[in-house]
Protein backbone atom coordinates (compact mmCIF):
# COMPACT_ATOMS: atom_id res chain seq x y z
CA UNK A 1 0.00 0.00 0.00
CA UNK A 2 1.29 3.45 -0.93
CA UNK A 3 1.74 5.95 1.89
CA UNK A 4 -0.90 8.71 1.66
CA UNK A 5 1.83 11.34 2.27
CA UNK A 6 3.62 10.10 -0.85
CA UNK A 7 0.40 10.16 -2.90
CA UNK A 8 -0.50 13.61 -1.58
CA UNK A 9 2.91 15.00 -2.52
CA UNK A 10 2.68 13.47 -6.01
CA UNK A 11 -0.81 14.96 -6.49
CA UNK A 12 0.33 18.34 -5.17
CA UNK A 13 3.43 18.26 -7.41
CA UNK A 14 1.32 17.45 -10.47
CA UNK A 15 -1.07 20.32 -9.69
CA UNK A 16 1.78 22.77 -9.26
CA UNK A 17 3.45 21.51 -12.42
CA UNK A 18 0.21 22.08 -14.39
CA UNK A 19 0.05 25.70 -13.21
CA UNK A 20 3.71 26.31 -14.13
CA UNK A 21 4.98 26.37 -10.53
CA UNK A 22 7.98 24.15 -11.28
CA UNK A 23 9.76 25.05 -8.03
CA UNK A 24 6.73 24.02 -5.95
CA UNK A 25 6.29 20.87 -8.05
CA UNK A 26 9.95 19.96 -7.58
CA UNK A 27 9.67 20.41 -3.82
CA UNK A 28 6.58 18.17 -3.65
CA UNK A 29 8.14 15.43 -5.81
CA UNK A 30 11.35 15.60 -3.75
CA UNK A 31 9.33 15.10 -0.55
CA UNK A 32 7.71 12.04 -2.14
CA UNK A 33 11.11 10.69 -3.05
CA UNK A 34 12.40 11.23 0.48
CA UNK A 35 9.45 9.26 1.83
CA UNK A 36 9.91 6.52 -0.78
CA UNK A 37 13.32 6.43 -2.53
CA UNK A 38 11.91 3.74 -4.87
CA UNK A 39 9.12 5.96 -6.22
CA UNK A 40 9.44 5.81 -10.01
CA UNK A 41 6.71 8.41 -10.54
CA UNK A 42 8.54 11.02 -8.44
CA UNK A 43 11.81 10.25 -10.29
CA UNK A 44 10.05 10.60 -13.66
CA UNK A 45 8.48 13.92 -12.70
CA UNK A 46 11.76 15.28 -11.31
CA UNK A 47 13.45 14.21 -14.55
CA UNK A 48 10.92 16.19 -16.58
CA UNK A 49 11.48 19.29 -14.44
CA UNK A 50 15.27 18.94 -14.78
CA UNK A 51 14.85 18.58 -18.56
CA UNK A 52 12.71 21.74 -18.70
CA UNK A 53 15.45 23.55 -16.77
CA UNK A 54 17.97 22.27 -19.32
CA UNK A 55 19.85 20.24 -16.72
CA UNK A 56 20.24 17.21 -18.96
CA UNK A 57 22.64 15.41 -16.62
CA UNK A 58 20.15 15.52 -13.75
CA UNK A 59 17.26 14.69 -16.11
CA UNK A 60 19.08 11.58 -17.35
CA UNK A 61 19.88 10.60 -13.77
CA UNK A 62 16.24 10.85 -12.63
CA UNK A 63 14.75 9.21 -15.72
CA UNK A 64 17.17 6.27 -15.70
CA UNK A 65 16.52 5.88 -11.99
CA UNK A 66 12.77 5.77 -12.70
CA UNK A 67 13.34 3.10 -15.36
CA UNK A 68 15.65 1.13 -13.07
CA UNK A 69 12.96 1.12 -10.38
CA UNK A 70 10.20 0.30 -12.86
CA UNK A 71 11.44 -0.80 -16.31
CA UNK A 72 7.82 -0.80 -17.54
CA UNK A 73 7.06 2.83 -16.59
CA UNK A 74 5.80 3.92 -20.00
CA UNK A 75 5.66 7.65 -19.30
CA UNK A 76 9.23 7.65 -17.97
CA UNK A 77 10.40 5.80 -21.08
CA UNK A 78 8.67 8.28 -23.39
CA UNK A 79 10.22 11.19 -21.48
CA UNK A 80 13.62 9.50 -21.57
CA UNK A 81 13.46 8.93 -25.34
CA UNK A 82 12.40 12.55 -25.89
CA UNK A 83 15.41 13.70 -23.88
CA UNK A 84 17.83 11.37 -25.66
CA UNK A 85 16.48 12.43 -29.06
CA UNK A 86 17.33 16.07 -28.30
CA UNK A 87 20.88 15.00 -27.42
CA UNK A 88 21.24 12.81 -30.54
CA UNK A 89 21.62 9.81 -28.22
CA UNK A 90 18.35 8.02 -28.92
CA UNK A 91 20.25 4.78 -29.56
CA UNK A 92 20.99 4.67 -25.81
CA UNK A 93 17.30 3.85 -25.21
CA UNK A 94 17.41 0.56 -27.16
CA UNK A 95 17.73 -1.76 -24.10
CA UNK A 96 14.88 0.04 -22.28
CA UNK A 97 12.66 -0.14 -25.36
CA UNK A 98 13.35 -3.84 -25.86
CA UNK A 99 12.40 -4.50 -22.23
CA UNK A 100 9.06 -2.74 -22.49
CA UNK A 101 8.28 -4.28 -25.90
CA UNK A 102 8.83 -7.73 -24.40
CA UNK A 103 5.94 -7.03 -22.03
CA UNK A 104 3.80 -4.88 -24.35
CA UNK A 105 4.45 -6.17 -27.90
CA UNK A 106 1.18 -4.66 -29.15
CA UNK A 107 2.33 -1.07 -28.39
CA UNK A 108 3.33 0.20 -31.82
CA UNK A 109 4.53 3.46 -30.33
CA UNK A 110 7.40 1.63 -28.62
CA UNK A 111 8.10 -0.52 -31.66
CA UNK A 112 8.38 2.61 -33.80
CA UNK A 113 10.65 4.21 -31.20
CA UNK A 114 12.85 1.11 -31.18
CA UNK A 115 13.20 1.21 -34.97
CA UNK A 116 14.08 4.91 -34.79
CA UNK A 117 16.59 4.31 -31.98
CA UNK A 118 18.27 1.46 -33.83
CA UNK A 119 18.53 3.61 -36.96
CA UNK A 120 20.06 6.40 -34.86
CA UNK A 121 22.88 4.17 -33.60
CA UNK A 122 26.27 5.41 -34.76
CA UNK A 123 27.66 3.38 -37.62
CA UNK A 124 30.93 1.64 -36.93
CA UNK A 125 33.65 2.42 -39.40
CA UNK A 126 35.53 -0.60 -40.61
CA UNK A 127 39.24 -0.53 -39.91
CA UNK A 128 41.40 -0.59 -43.01
CA UNK A 129 42.70 -4.09 -43.69
CA UNK A 130 46.43 -4.72 -44.07
CA UNK A 131 47.56 -4.30 -47.64
CA UNK A 132 49.53 -6.84 -49.67
CA UNK A 133 52.35 -4.32 -50.15
CA UNK A 134 54.71 -2.16 -48.11
CA UNK A 135 55.20 1.57 -48.37
CA UNK A 136 58.57 3.06 -47.56
CA UNK A 137 59.67 6.64 -47.23
CA UNK A 138 63.23 7.21 -48.27
CA UNK A 139 65.27 10.25 -47.16
CA UNK A 140 66.41 10.65 -50.77
CA UNK A 141 62.82 11.06 -51.93
CA UNK A 142 62.70 14.63 -50.62
CA UNK A 143 65.45 15.55 -53.08
CA UNK A 144 63.56 13.90 -55.95
CA UNK A 145 60.39 15.78 -54.92
CA UNK A 146 62.25 19.08 -54.87
CA UNK A 147 63.73 18.34 -58.30
CA UNK A 148 60.28 17.52 -59.68
CA UNK A 149 58.88 20.72 -58.14
CA UNK A 150 61.51 22.90 -59.83
CA UNK A 151 61.33 21.05 -63.16
CA UNK A 152 57.54 21.37 -63.31
CA UNK A 153 57.59 24.92 -61.90
CA UNK A 154 55.22 24.02 -59.04
CA UNK A 155 54.71 26.04 -55.86
CA UNK A 156 54.91 23.08 -53.47
CA UNK A 157 57.17 20.12 -52.89
CA UNK A 158 55.84 16.82 -54.25
CA UNK A 159 56.17 14.00 -51.69
CA UNK A 160 56.83 10.53 -53.03
CA UNK A 161 56.75 7.01 -51.64
CA UNK A 162 58.36 3.80 -52.74
CA UNK A 163 55.94 0.90 -53.18
CA UNK A 164 57.15 -2.69 -52.83
CA UNK A 165 54.67 -5.35 -53.97
CA UNK A 166 54.31 -8.73 -55.59
CA UNK A 167 51.86 -7.43 -58.20
CA UNK A 168 52.87 -7.99 -61.81
CA UNK A 169 53.12 -4.99 -64.09
CA UNK A 170 49.92 -6.13 -65.84
CA UNK A 171 48.05 -5.66 -62.52
CA UNK A 172 48.80 -1.93 -62.37
CA UNK A 173 45.19 -0.80 -62.78
CA UNK A 174 43.97 -3.23 -60.14
CA UNK A 175 46.72 -2.03 -57.81
CA UNK A 176 45.82 1.63 -58.46
CA UNK A 177 42.15 0.95 -57.65
CA UNK A 178 43.04 -0.88 -54.42
CA UNK A 179 45.42 1.88 -53.30
CA UNK A 180 42.75 4.51 -54.02
CA UNK A 181 40.13 2.53 -52.05
CA UNK A 182 42.55 2.16 -49.15
CA UNK A 183 43.40 5.86 -49.08
CA UNK A 184 39.71 6.77 -49.09
CA UNK A 185 39.21 4.64 -45.95
CA UNK A 186 41.88 6.59 -44.05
Amino acid sequence: MIDTGIQENIRMGEERFQTGDYQGAEEAFTRSLRLDPQNAEACNNLGVIAFLRRDTTLAIEYLTRALTIDPFHQEALLNFTDLLRTLNLLHEAVPYLKTIIARHPQRNQFRDLLAEAEDAAPQRVAKPQPLPWKLYYSPGIRMHGENARSLLNLEHYIPALHLETDYAESDTEQLRVRIQAYLEML
